[in-house]
């Protein structure tokens, strides 16, 4: 009969040997991207925890492949780096987290106790953290979207003067 908890034990120390080659091997067989600073993780990361959308665009900044400016396009070789809030800087995932002065306000409501996105942020392990950072990015993509569409409106010239607009306004009722 074997000792008492010796079973456990085994189970733990082979389950701890193999999760250590399977991540040597990924790391040998498929390194992750000099510019990607986070390293393999054979567990979820604690973000998936978000609803999709957000968890994805998580994922996105992370590895520069996202909506962000400063992050390459496929589609278009000359898009414009600069952060489209501030205009200031290339919007890369440090800025729009922690440095675009356009976000400021909105920044120091959710994400004041962030101050670092690398592989040991506290942002990355604490619940109320992530949470709030799901929150900013939702929040601050949503004012994106409104303010692009705000532009296109608020810069439109006017209707000549004497001209009548007609607005007509649509309702939507399902049948009882």
């Amino acid at each position: 009969m074997p000792l008492p908890g010796l079973m456990s034990k085994t189970y733990q120390a082979l389950r701890a040997g193999a999760r250590n080659i399977l991540l040597q091997d990924w790391a040998t067989d498929a390194p992750t991207p000099p510019y990607y600073e986070y390293p393999p993780s054979l567990s979820p990361h604690p973000f998936m925890g978000l609803g999709k959308l957000v968890a994805g665009r998580i994922h996105q900044m992370r590895v520069a492949k996202s909506y962000l400016a400063a992050h390459p396009s496929w589609f278009d070789e000359n898009w414009n780096l600069i952060c489209p809030r501030c205009e200031t800087d290339p919007e890369t995932f440090q800025h729009a987290i922690l440095t675009c002065p356009a976000r400021t306000r909105l920044r120091d409501l959710l994400l004041k106790e962030v101050s670092f996105l690398g592989q040991d942020a506290t942002l990355w392990s604490e619940p109320d953290q992530i949470r709030a950072m799901g929150e900013y990015i939702t929040d601050t993509r949503h004012q994106e979207n409104l303010g692009a569409w705000s532009k296109v409106f608020l810069n439109a010239p006017g209707p000549p003067r004497g001209v009548v607009v007609l607005v007509v306004h649509l309702v939507h009722s399902d049948p009882l």
